[in-house]
């Protein structure tokens, strides 16, 4: 089994060189494109990864629970969700100054606009998913006039 994903993963690497260089314009630039796509995820992710467990987690939650709040109250909970979106917020922002950064490279723009859309993005997740997996217990579903609705109990 791993002789073919090593075989297959030197086919994909030869695609992607062989694309990448093929005479077409157009097609050299969406393979830069998918290419640029590609890292730029794969980057937001371990950049926010690491600003959520190294940063949020261990210093700012870390010592909000030696100063005032055990790590579970809600006053830990509502510092990390606010902390949270203040980091969202802040790449959200960024989006618009990388974009006026680098308008005068399409390509620069492209990459820049990736990369810091989807850190922004992903902190957003961080953000919302944690809110919703610790402040909302628990969801009870109603059905009024055919319409669903939830309801937020504690």
């Amino acid at each position: 089994i791993m002789a073919c994903v090593l075989i297959g993963v030197l086919v994909l690497v030869l695609m992607v060189i062989y694309i990448a260089n093929f005479p077409d314009p157009q097609i050299q630039n969406y393979s830069s494109k998918l290419a640029s796509l590609a890292l730029c995820i794969f980057a937001a992710v371990l950049l926010e990864k690491v600003q959520m467990s190294e940063f949020l987690r261990d210093v700012i939650m870390g010592h909000a629970k030696k100063t005032f709040a055990p790590y579970n109250s809600f006053a830990a909970v509502f510092l990390q969700l606010a902390v949270s979106f203040v980091m969202f917020l802040g790449w959200y922002l960024l989006i618009s100054l990388c974009c006026y950064y680098y308008r005068r490279s399409k390509r620069d723009l492209h990459a820049g606009n990736l990369f810091v859309s989807h850190v922004a993005a992903f902190c957003a997740m961080n953000c919302f998913g944690y809110f919703q997996k610790n402040i909302v217990k628990k969801i009870v579903y109603a059905k009024l006039g055919g319409m669903t609705t939830s309801v937020v109990v504690s």
